[in-house]
């Protein structure tokens, strides 16, 4: 039962950038399948990266829920900063920012992973 809530949650994670794009079109009236891949695509770019890395043992579970979780809140934040403070015709260079980012959150990731590495090789030796 706790593997299917994961497997749940994973998927709602994974979703959620396309439910934000998709909703944020729709609302203009603004949704062409042009525009809506593209972005989806680079909204998902860090999801996929922890999505290929959950395959790996050390990050199934919680931290990838995590990671997910902090991935979607970064954009939430950035999408929000983007409507209501940078001026429209400033806005996909405002976009540029979510890669730093993301980047951030995924060195953080790498970092846990290195450190669970470590700790495993610590283990089966001592």
């Amino acid at each position: 039962m706790r593997a299917r809530v994961q497997i749940l949650l994973l998927v709602m994670l994974v979703l959620f950038p396309l439910l934000w794009l998709a909703g944020s079109h729709l609302r203009s009236g603004e949704l062409t399948w042009q525009w809506f891949w593209p972005n989806a695509l680079f909204y998902l770019a860090p999801h996929g990266v922890v999505l290929a890395l959950c395959a790996w043992a050390p990050a199934r579970g919680k931290p990838t829920l995590v990671m997910l979780l902090l991935l979607n809140l970064q954009l939430a934040l950035i999408y929000g900063w983007v409507q209501w403070v940078v001026p429209g015709n400033e806005s996909g260079l405002a976009w540029l920012l979510y890669i730093p980012g993301y980047a951030v959150c995924l060195a953080l990731y790498g970092v846990y992973l290195a450190c669970c590495v470590a700790q495993r090789s610590r283990q089966k030796t001592g």
